[in-house]
């Protein structure tokens, strides 16, 4: 017997723009169908007041948890708007097997990973060891056993992890040697490249020379020395050219990745994200990157769209990982991922890395999630 939900009532994006046309939006068997396919008799979710927008997806996370600095995918993501996740490198291929098996396997939030090009991922990193870098051991880059662990389990590897960043390598030899292995891996396996390039020690021609279109470059917003704005305060040529040439670029706030000076000059400079993430982790989950929405906000205060910032978060990254044409958009055909989210009134502060505030009159929140066509939650009784 099929089993199907009529979402009624709300404001539907549906990954590109609002759709006032759109009243009803309709699941039936876990994929969207149009409401003329379902029947008066189907279970009702009463939206009304509400966005109703394809579910969430935070392109660059950590959620190895208890082997890395990875915090619950269901806990911080799923039950706070985002139904798929991408982890980003918290695994290489010696303990991918184990990421899959008891994270992918044991969450109900969909989880994807860029695989780490180290053979040990952040698995050398802790609370108490921040600055050990996978790439201070020039064995641990291991570019055959990643590109074989992708050939072996294909099935949620969806891109290729480096960290490039001096602390972490202690030798330019070391990032150069990760950069150049993510780089053959990424080009053998046919994925895309995901780069963490704050603190690097090499120029950004030689790291931004290594992207091809659809990599990633991630902490574009980052404050410190290396980023894409000059000593003048404009938005370097390479930055701009790399745009161009079509590499994706990723917010990534993180524990030191996200300052609103950066961004505020950035953008008024046409410098846009194309994905807007977290980097969540358990350095930064209590503060100040706390989740997801607060993400969101923190771009909305600065002045980005509201539809800008939901296709950051639906139809954009999905494309980047693949998978436009499975998540990331309501339309016929597609995964039943939704998110329900309110726009609150609520006067408060926003942080980032550096101390910097700015105020936020609203907020975003969710009010509830409903993955696969299966109701996660609902934080009101909206069930007809």
């Amino acid at each position: 017997m099929s089993r199907s939900l009529r979402i009624t009532g709300g404001r539907v994006f549906d990954g590109e723009r609002f759709r006032e046309d759109m009243e009803d939006v309709c699941i039936t068997d876990g994929r969207f169908v149009k409401p003329d396919e379902v029947a008066d008799s189907a279970e009702t979710v009463n939206a009304a007041g509400l966005m109703v927008v394809p579910g969430l997806i935070d392109m660059h996370a950590h959620v190895f948890e208890g082997v890395t600095i990875g915090i619950s995918a269901d806990e911080h993501f799923l039950a706070k708007g985002v139904t798929t996740v991408c982890d980003a490198g918290s695994a290489g291929a010696n303990t991918y097997p184990a990421f899959e098996k008891f994270i992918v396997g044991g969450s109900r939030c969909r989880v994807k990973a860029f695989l780490h090009v180290s053979c040990v991922g952040l698995a050398v990193m802790n609370e108490s060891a921040a600055d050990m870098g996978e790439l201070e051991e020039i064995r641990f880059i291991r570019g055959d056993a990643a590109y074989r662990m992708v050939e072996e389990r294909p099935g949620h590897i969806v891109g290729i992890k480096v960290r490039t960043s001096e602390f972490l390598a202690h030798g330019q030899d070391k990032e150069r040697a990760g950069l150049w292995a993510a780089r053959s891996v990424a080009d053998r396996a046919g994925l895309p490249l995901m780069v963490h390039y704050p603190g690097s020690s090499l120029p950004e021609e030689v790291i931004l020379s290594r992207l091809r279109p659809g990599d990633i470059l991630t902490h574009i917003y980052h404050p410190w020395v290396g980023g894409p704005l000059g000593r003048d305060g404009k938005v370097m040529d390479v930055y701009r050219e790399a745009k161009d040439f079509g590499v994706v670029l990723d917010l990534g706030h993180g524990r030191g990745a996200f300052s609103f000076e950066a961004a505020e000059r950035c953008l008024d400079q046409g410098f846009v994200p194309d994905t807007i993430s977290t980097d969540l982790y358990t350095m930064n989950v209590d503060g100040p990157v706390y989740d997801t929405l607060t993400t969101m906000d923190k771009m909305l205060v600065l002045g980005m769209p509201m539809e800008g910032v939901l296709q950051a978060t639906t139809s954009r990254p999905a494309e980047v990982i693949g998978m436009d044409g499975e998540i990331g958009r309501i339309g016929p055909g597609y995964c039943g991922d939704v998110t329900l989210l309110a726009i609150e009134e609520r006067p408060s502060e926003l942080r980032d890395v550096m101390g910097g505030v700015r105020q936020a009159s609203q907020r975003l929140a969710c009010r509830g999630v409903i993955r696969g066509g299966d109701v996660e939650w609902l934080s009101v009784d909206a069930r007809g």
